[in-house]
């Protein structure tokens, strides 16, 4: 029995709508063929520098922001210890791991499912995996609007009862993600083309510097001897612009042709367009690295790297976890990190800060990783003199000293 009959007859009496990934074609085998003339599968993907580093930028970027997890009660969000998962989402994977592993799902297939079927007796999360969103087969009830899931192994189909489904987009009416690799695989076997035709003219040897063309009749061993001593006469340096004499034979120059000057051009095309995708500047995949750089400043830089790239991201994982925790809990991406300015912009905004009283002392010191101090926890106003807060926010006298 195929693999599709096996799906497709444990779905029958679950769901009359069967979404399916075009990543199946890959799941099968082969992938889909391009334009190009070359077939494109995740892995062939993952092989074109730019669509790589995309994804890599994207991912790691990600994976190295703190999470911070609050509970929310009215208006004032209480910090709270992170759950067992949020440490070590399971025995294999570190953290930064399991979201880098998640954001690649989704840079790359437009979703992303997380296993949350691993709990304890009183149902709470004790591990997290991301599963293949190639080996998972989504259904639609039409009759109750219900969703159920199907992930194929090697014994066998398994249903996945408890499964969070993520996608960064999707076209309306449809349950499975909007793929970029399905968007782009029409430019990336381009790209993938490319680089294939790249190795095989240097793996079969570059164009030659020069011919000598000899008339019929010379023998294979005089050509030998006249290809010997021209070498000897005139290919060193010490012999460079000296006029060549030579004997029953023509001199022919080597050049590249046209379309192969234009091969870099068209590599250059390739990941710009690949980068266009990703909403990623090329200079920060290390392509047009002759354009300006967009912003004045690497803080703004960042910034728009951050809102046009990977803040979409952040948003979804920190979405879908909320509903991974207990009602009124949440954890959000300290993303800080990236949007950092200089020492003079930080220390401007921590005194524009502290004069209005929205920061202390000590948690200016703990923005620049600095154990607290005595007293730095309190709230001050500039009226004559800096004044502490009391508890319902006006100034607190102070005694001068010696009085």
């Amino acid at each position: 029995m195929s693999i599709l009959t096996k799906v497709i007859g444990s779905l029958s009496r679950k769901s009359d709508a069967i979404s399916w990934t075009e990543g199946w074609a890959d799941f099968l085998g082969g992938g889909a063929r391009t334009y190009a003339g070359v077939s494109i599968n995740r892995d062939d993907a993952m092989r074109v520098a730019a669509f790589h580093a995309c994804v890599r930028l994207i991912a790691l970027k990600l994976s190295s922001f703190p999470v911070d997890f609050y509970r929310r009660e009215t208006t004032r969000r209480i910090p709270i210890p992170a759950p067992l998962w949020g440490l070590r989402p399971n025995r294999e994977q570190l953290w930064p791991e399991f979201i880098a592993q998640a954001v690649v799902s989704v840079a790359s297939q437009g979703e992303v499912f997380i296993d949350h079927s691993d709990r304890d007796s009183n149902g709470i999360i004790r591990a997290l995996y991301v599963r293949d969103p190639q080996s998972v087969v989504v259904a639609r009830d039409t009759q109750t609007n219900a969703l159920s899931y199907t992930m194929n192994t090697s014994g066998g189909t398994v249903p996945l009862p408890r499964v969070a489904h993520w996608r960064l987009m999707a076209m309306p009416g449809s349950d499975r993600g909007l793929s970029p690799l399905e968007c782009a695989r029409q430019e990336l076997g381009i790209a993938r083309a490319s680089q294939q035709y790249l190795a095989t003219y240097f793996a079969n040897g570059a164009t030659v510097s020069a011919v000598l063309q000899f008339p019929a009749g010379v023998s294979k061993e005089e050509a030998a001897a006249y290809v010997a001593q021209f070498r000897e006469l005139y290919a060193s340096s010490e012999n460079a612009h000296k006029v060549a004499g030579l004997v029953a034979a023509e001199y022919k120059p080597m050049a590249l042709s046209n379309e192969q000057a234009q091969f870099l051009q068209l590599r250059s095309f390739s990941a710009i367009d690949i980068a266009r995708l990703f909403n990623i500047h090329p200079t920060r995949i290390g392509e047009g690295l002759h354009t300006m750089m967009v912003g004045t400043s690497a803080e703004q830089y960042n910034l728009i790297v951050y809102q046009d790239a990977i803040q979409p991201y952040v948003s979804l994982f920190e979405a879908g976890f909320r509903d991974l925790l207990p009602n009124g809990q949440y954890l959000k991406f300290n993303v800080s990190s990236l949007l950092r300015g200089d020492t003079e912009t930080r220390m401007k905004a921590y005194k524009a800060l502290f004069d209005m009283a929205a920061l202390s002392r000590d948690e200016i010191r703990a923005f620049e990783d600095m154990n607290p101090v005595p007293g730095g926890e309190s709230y001050y106003l500039p009226i004559n003199n800096y004044s502490p807060l009391g508890p319902d926010g006006m100034p607190v006298p102070t005694t001068a000293p010696g009085a």
